[in-house]
């Protein structure tokens, strides 16, 4: 719990809840199919590459500058 909380301290929420989801998809998917024998077909390893690469360009985005307490100056 407490990894959740350092991460909301440094990521937005939605942000940290697209990776938490999107981890929590593939890994149920992936556990799924080595315990339980559940099919993995071409199109859900697809999408499960597609979570990957979200979750990847997620963390990779840039990130907002922090304000330092001053207004914007307009021209």
């Amino acid at each position: 719990m407490r990894q959740r909380y350092q991460a909301l301290k440094k990521l937005p929420l939605g942000v940290a809840y697209g990776v938490w989801s999107g981890l929590g998809v593939t890994a149920i998917t992936i556990i799924g199919a080595i315990i339980w024998g559940e099919p993995l077909n071409a199109i859900i390893i697809f999408g499960i590459a597609l979570i990957i690469t979200g979750v990847v360009l997620l963390e990779s985005s840039p990130k907002p500058a922090s304000d330092s307490g001053s207004d914007a100056q307009t021209a």
